[in-house]
């Protein structure tokens, strides 16, 4: 690899990451995801990521209307079919 190469891979710009914590009765789980993505398949998640929320500043969020297997099968999708 050569100096250029180098220096454009240091340019490249690093992914925001969020945190959406889903949380039943009994348990709970913490996600972490790409914010670009996230807000890109999601008017929901884009409001709150990117409005002037506390979410947007913290870059986190709780999910209590959402069971956790429902959250990972999207969390999966998106990882692997998502924008």
């Amino acid at each position: 690899m050569d100096a250029a190469e180098i220096e454009a891979k240091d340019l490249l710009p690093v992914s925001k990451t969020v945190e959406i914590k889903v949380i039943e009765e009994d348990r709970e789980k913490t996600f972490t995801l790409c914010r670009e993505q996230i807000i890109e398949c999601s008017p929901y998640f884009e409001a709150a990521f990117t409005g002037s929320f506390r979410e947007a500043d913290d870059g986190f969020i709780e999910l209590r209307d959402t069971e956790i297997e429902t959250f990972e099968t999207f969390f999966g999708w998106l990882r692997h079919w998502g924008p």
